[in-house]
């Protein structure tokens, strides 16, 4: 019997170290170093980089890496690969355009929200506009963002994850401000997430909820031209 018992402590043991995801908050905060790559843009190791790079970069990040989100890509792989060729109207040139260090090869966060709904943060979204701090609070220029670029590409999520696991989908996205009466003002990178119940983007998608009552039940966080790598949960309400 005490045999017994020193097993299965040493069973509870093994499965309380056992690999995990990451929580949304650590990939949160993660995702703020964004803001820095925005601002560096203009340099070849930075440039932003459009969904068809994406699509190869996955294809061949799940040949290679070990860990548990390289797992769930490879478990969504073709699902990622419909998806990106699915967003459009990321940058100006109306296609899909992410930013971020070449080291990290994707853009796809698997993660926990809580302890166990599972999450994907599609980061590094890059938006080239730069918004005016004279006429635009800092919410309301995140909630352009918001309703401009990130909303309507969650429908894109709900047609290409119709049967899964995922809890959770959400973007952060990265873009610009500036006060533009001052002439010595450089437009500096802010940063905007929201994270959305995959139940309400299906009421959105089919047209049965609101994009307010969808930003009502959503998750959403700021990080401003004010600090580096600082993000807070906000509450937006649509004008």
């Amino acid at each position: 019997m005490v045999f017994l018992n020193n097993c299965l402590i040493i069973i509870g043991q093994v499965d309380s170290i056992k690999p995990k995801l990451r929580d949304l908050n650590f990939m949160l905060k993660k995702a703020t170093f964004d803001k820095v790559f925005w601002e560096m843009a203009s340099m070849p190791e930075y440039t932003p980089v459009g969904t068809s790079i994406i699509s190869s970069n996955v294809n061949s990040y799940t040949l290679t890496a070990k860990d548990l989100n390289s797992n769930y890509i490879t478990k969504y792989k073709t699902n990622f690969n419909s998806l990106f060729s699915g967003l459009t109207i990321f940058g100006t040139d109306q296609t899909a355009s992410f930013i971020y260090s070449k080291n990290a090869k994707s853009p796809i966060n698997f993660c926990l929200n809580g302890d166990t709904a599972l999450t994907v943060l599609l980061s590094s979204v890059y938006i080239e506009n730069v918004y005016n701090t004279t006429k635009l609070s800092a919410r309301q220029r995140a909630t352009k963002v918001l309703t401009s670029y990130l909303i309507p590409q969650l429908k894109v999520f709900s047609n290409n994850f119709t049967q899964s696991e995922i809890k959770y989908f959400g973007f952060s996205a990265v873009y610009g401000s500036k006060d533009f009466i001052d002439d010595s003002s450089k437009p500096k990178a802010e940063l905007v997430s929201i994270v959305v119940p995959q139940i309400l983007i299906k009421k959105y998608a089919s047209g049965s909820i609101t994009e307010d009552d969808l930003v009502a039940g959503s998750e959403i966080w700021l990080s401003d031209r004010d600090v580096i790598t600082d993000i807070k949960k906000v509450k937006i309400t649509l004008e």
